[in-house]
């Protein structure tokens, strides 16, 4: 029952902390409390109880996400591992972060509670409609009475291919996660607003809409390289991803990647503070963008994305799941990035490149 991407064997979820050579006890004491350890048993996340499959399964997703994201952080080629710690933290929250703690050292980690709700929202669309008919065989479609039910626990699909393939598309929805926040990292996001005491850049008679701008820059930026980065794991990994997902070629892996994209941002859609963020639905359009920059699929990728995601939509209105925004608003907010936020992000940027 326990996702296999991988095939690994990792130690404990915070032994990559232990290497830091922490500035006080303090601080040590919230490193190595907050992680998520391979021999915690979680009985619930929130208000939801866990029973000894769910915590089977989350165990497995915690640890594969934690082991591919640190062999990511040790390539050599491309990072700088001593200076970036990954961690799952136990917080039953659905939420993940990157911030600095000590001399340019930087930490990234992802909630529990966070891939515990991706592969609930997955595994429950999976389970009830027949989405996706080619993987395995779904189990039934949803019926009214059922949606109780439903969002009371998880669900998992009964057929052992489709299960897999849950787990596997949940670890993928994570590492987008993980590559959004390392962009805040590697593009300097953290590095700037720290060096301007977290945006007091912005003088007091200044509105909030100035705030809001230049958060939803830089959310932005870190979601279009996020698309580049996964891009580019693609291009490195082609029999691991082929062998995982079937993908046969680059517009397969565009399609499964969307897919986990999808499943990503529309978690988002009642949990965020749209002054910070723009819609899921742009941000999903603002990932692909910076995907097919790296895949160069050109005008092929817009119509392999609405597929997925009108299919993802239709699979939803089904299960009873509100789809989000509506088709104005989305338009609206696109249209805003186009015309406030670029512009503004490129004069972040440049910045950026200044200090």
């Amino acid at each position: 029952m326990i996702p296999d991407l991988f095939s690994i064997d990792c130690g404990d979820y915070y032994t990559n902390l232990e290497r830091i050579k922490f500035k006080s006890k303090d601080e040590k004491s919230f490193f190595l409390g907050s992680a998520f350890r391979k021999n915690s048993l979680v009985y619930s996340i929130g208000d939801e109880q866990l029973n000894n499959t769910d915590n089977d399964i989350l165990h497995g997703i915690c640890e594969a996400v934690t082991q591919v994201c640190s062999q990511i952080l040790h390539d050599k080629n491309a990072y700088k591992p001593d200076n970036i710690t990954f961690f799952i933290n136990k917080s039953p929250l659905s939420n993940a972060s990157a911030n600095i703690y000590c001399n340019n050292n930087y930490y990234i980690c992802l909630n529990v509670g966070l891939l515990h709700y991706i592969y609930k929202s997955i595994a429950g669309t999976f389970h009830y409609s027949s989405f996706m008919k080619n993987i395995g065989k779904s189990d039934a479609d949803i019926f009214i009475y059922e949606l109780n039910e439903c969002m009371a626990y998880i669900k998992h699909p009964k057929c052992q291919e489709r299960l897999k393939f849950v787990g596997d598309l949940t670890i993928l929805s994570s590492l987008l996660i993980f590559y959004h926040e390392l962009a805040h990292v590697l593009r300097k996001h953290l590095s700037y607003l720290r060096d301007t005491n977290n945006l007091s850049i912005i003088n007091d008679g200044e509105s909030n809409n100035l705030k809001s701008l230049i958060s939803k820059a830089i959310e932005s930026d870190a979601d279009f390289y996020a698309g580049i980065f996964i891009g580019h794991t693609y291009k490195k990994e082609q029999k691991l991803f082929k062998d995982v997902f079937n993908t046969q070629n680059d517009q397969d892996f565009f399609k499964i990647c969307t897919l986990a994209a999808k499943f990503t941002f529309h978690i988002f859609e009642s949990k965020l503070k749209f002054d910070k963020y723009h819609l899921p639905k742009t941000r999903l359009e603002i990932l692909l963008e910076g995907l097919n920059s790296s895949l160069l699929l050109g005008e092929d990728a817009l119509s392999i994305a609405i597929g997925v995601v009108l299919g993802v939509e239709r699979a939803f209105t089904k299960f009873g799941i509100d789809i989000g925004h509506t088709d104005e608003e989305v338009e609206y907010d696109g249209k805003a990035y186009y015309e406030t936020t670029v512009p503004m992000l490129n004069q972040l940027i440049d910045k950026i490149h200044q200090s």
